[in-house]
């Protein structure tokens, strides 16, 4: 077997993915994550595309893939709100629950209130290492937020990009 081109110790750094549109980044992504999936780490996506719950498929969709909890979309386990992000935060905070937080169904406001609460809540209670995968990295952190709640998210990606890794954080954008 060939040596995967990215070593897993890269993988315990903030990894970031440039490219044009349509030229590999989610699927790059993907593969990150199943490598870190296999390898037991505490992974969470935070998807406003509803495009990665299919990690719990097979790559020919005939099988089981990974174990990994979908909140929202139309796949999840569970209905997703602007009110579950401080209850998930503790949840994840606590357990090795590989998640995925599928937010396309939901209103910007309604999911800026989530992922703003989830945030704060993961860095007031999470130690232990935990990727965090942010799916369209500039919808959560824009380089000119709005008058909304883009700012509260801004900020809590920013104090997790700055300090997290302190806390056990990664990020994957």
């Amino acid at each position: 077997m060939t040596a995967h081109p990215i070593p897993d110790a890269a993988l315990d750094a903030d990894i970031a993915i440039v490219a044009k549109k349509g030229r590999g980044k989610t699927y790059l992504a993907k593969g990150l994550v199943e490598r870190l999936l296999r390898m037991r780490r505490r992974v969470l996506v935070l998807d406003p595309l509803s495009v990665w719950w299919g990690l719990r498929s097979s790559a020919d969709g005939a099988g089981p893939g990974y174990p990994v909890a979908v909140f929202g979309g139309p796949h999840g386990d569970l209905p997703l709100t602007d009110k579950m992000g401080r209850p998930l935060g503790r949840l994840l905070a606590a357990n090795n629950i590989p998640a995925v937080l599928d937010m396309g169904g939901m209103l910007k406001a309604e999911w800026q209130r989530l992922v703003a609460d989830l945030l704060d809540e993961l860095f007031t209670h999470n130690r232990d290492p935990l990727w965090i995968v942010l799916e369209e990295a500039d919808v959560f952190a824009p380089q000119k937020p709005a008058r909304d709640d883009s700012t509260r998210v801004l900020g809590e990606v920013d104090r997790i990009a700055r300090r997290g890794r302190a806390f056990g954080f990664r990020l994957i954008s």
